[in-house]
């Protein structure tokens, strides 16, 4: 049917700039969105020790920036990986699936 999302954005990749993480989503053209606010609490960074912290994580149209005091130079980022967590990402309506890009 026309004018109806059925695929909620997907974890595509990221890059490192400095100290932060730009993540990309495959389905997300245009925006992704925090429903009533312009940033996450959900995503957490890994540095080269693979300890991962608590991180900032602002919106930028169909991209996530990422970054934590705590880890300097990044190497991995995660978004809702823990037992339970209340998602806030989306995608138009459908939202956005836990991932990880590291494989440790």
């Amino acid at each position: 049917m026309k004018g109806v999302t059925a695929e909620s954005p997907c974890y595509e990749g990221m890059e490192v700039k400095n100290d932060t993480v730009i993540v990309r989503f495959n389905r997300a053209p245009m925006w992704i969105n925090c429903k009533d606010r312009f940033e996450s609490h959900n995503f957490q960074v890994a540095g080269k020790d693979r300890v991962f912290h608590p991180a900032k994580a602002w919106i930028e149209r169909s991209k996530m920036l990422v970054k934590s005091e705590k880890v300097p130079h990044p190497v991995a980022v995660r978004y809702g990986f823990e037992n339970y967590v209340e998602g806030d990402l989306f995608g138009e309506d459908l939202p956005v699936s836990s991932f990880r890009s590291d494989d440790w």
